[in-house]
């Protein structure tokens, strides 16, 4: 084992408890900064001359990281990280909805745990036992799982060499490795272990779970592996919250057959695409509750998806409807906009419009006032006649600043005003709008 990361476990975390108070103001100013090799300004190393210089700049980094997961987790105070297992590690409320997932009577093995983020929302629901073949990582999750007060087990060792019983009673969470945080794969078979063996794998469980990147590719000859892996069940669920989509999942065998309520239904009016080789998909959003950060709002919504649909304008209708991304990274746009009467404003993955406001928990609507071309000089013409105040910028399907923008137009007004740029047609152009009223920031 890493000599830091044991002490850390032995000694430093509670040098952590007594020193945050103190260091939690710098820390969060300085939350993205890196750890370098010198005692940063703000050290541990007041009053405890025993602390070396490496051990002051670890709790510093620590510090950091503890800032840094503040919005993930409700409690960031009990957890250690490293860098990398922090940015790869699921949030708290995407790891407690695919925990509900899982039945409460089963022994659930997490494999590639990391530093056990989705180790601890299924120890909060049934029995686990940890995978990990990284000794430090292994560490850090066997005590991240102590200081949340849960039971359960963790192995360092690797996966693929594990020898199982066969009996098939236990139930699947992995999360294989896609590379550094700088550089995570979208491709499937890069995966580490290979989705081939993640699949082999699978079959000695009952019902199994493989995280994955949002926009992870698959080949053709891959999706005939999932479909004889599956045994006629495969669900894919895209799972995100504020505004981002975080992370899909493959669930296969009793994980897709024996879904929650409120998945099933959806999933009996979302049939498989056989000449696509695809299957039924959620959207999810697993978000914290507003009034209780540490419970998590569900939001759901299936279909088939995105197939090619007449439904397109070039006219811009009294309300535009910008889509939630897990709506986007699932591919489910088109299934939305036909439940709503929305059509798509030049293309699938731009917005939508419709001739009413759609209130869901699913887009953030409009009212349209003006839409007029992307041209500097018609824009600032248009905007005086408002008399803005902040004026958000927002756009589909090109590249640009949005916050420049937004601190080029924005006036000294009361009017919150909202810019969409987009393509329509040939011509890219701005439509300006104002939120409708229950969704106004």
């Amino acid at each position: 084992m890493n000599a830091s990361i044991e002490w850390l476990v032995t000694e430093g975390f509670q040098f952590l408890e007594e020193e945050q108070s103190s260091f939690g103001t710098t820390a969060t100013a300085d939350s993205d900064s890196q750890v370098s090799g010198s005692v940063p300004p703000y050290s541990f190393a007041r009053g405890r001359p025993k602390l070396s210089e490496s051990q002051n700049a670890l709790l510093a980094e620590q510090a950091r990281l503890r800032a840094r997961s503040g919005k993930r987790f409700p409690t960031p105070s009990q957890w250690l990280w490293t860098s990398r297992s922090l940015a790869q590690a699921s949030d708290w409320y995407c790891a407690t909805f695919k925990a509900s997932l899982f039945p409460k009577d089963k022994l659930t093995h997490d494999i590639c745990c990391g530093a056990g983020a989705d180790l601890i929302a299924l120890a909060g629901r049934g029995p686990v036992l940890g995978i990990e073949k990284d000794r430090d990582l292994a560490t850090l999750a066997r005590f991240n799982l102590k200081t949340h007060g849960l039971a359960g087990e963790v192995h360092c060792q690797d996966a693929i060499a594990m020898q199982l019983d066969g009996t098939r009673v236990c139930w699947l969470h992995i999360d294989p490795d896609r590379g550094g945080p700088e550089a995570k794969t979208t491709r499937a078979d890069q995966f580490s272990p290979s989705l081939e063996q993640v699949l082999a794998l699978s079959q000695n469980y009952e019902g199994s779970l493989i995280k994955i990147a949002p926009s992870t590719q698959f080949e053709p000859e891959v999706l005939d592996d999932l479909d004889r892996a599956s045994a006629e069940a495969v669900r894919r669920i895209w799972i995100g919250n504020g505004g981002e989509c975080k992370q899909q999942v493959l669930c296969l065998g009793n994980a897709a057959r024996e879904l929650p309520e409120h998945l099933s239904e959806l999933a009996a009016t979302a049939s498989r695409s056989q000449a696509q080789k695809e299957f039924a998909r959620f959207a999810v959003l697993a978000e914290p509750m507003s009034n209780d950060k540490f419970q998590t709002c569900v939001q759901s919504f299936g279909g088939e998806p995105d197939l090619p649909f007449a439904d397109s304008s070039d006219e811009v209708l009294e309300y535009v409807c910008d889509l939630n991304n897990v709506l986007h990274a699932a591919e489910l746009c088109q299934s939305f906009a036909k439940e709503h009467a929305l059509q798509s404003v030049s293309g699938t993955h731009g917005y939508y419009t419709g001739g009413e406001p759609v209130y869901s928990p699913w887009c953030q609507c409009f009212r349209v006032l003006e839409t007029v071309s992307w041209d500097d000089r018609k824009l600032r013409k248009l905007l005086r006649r408002y008399e803005p105040g902040t004026v958000e910028v927002k756009n589909r399907l090109f590249r640009m600043d949005a916050n420049v923008m937004q601190r080029r137009y924005s006036g000294n007004g009361a009017r919150r005003l909202t810019l969409l740029v987009t393509r329509i047609g040939q011509r890219i152009r701005a439509i300006l709008a104002e939120r409708c009223p229950s969704q106004s920031t």
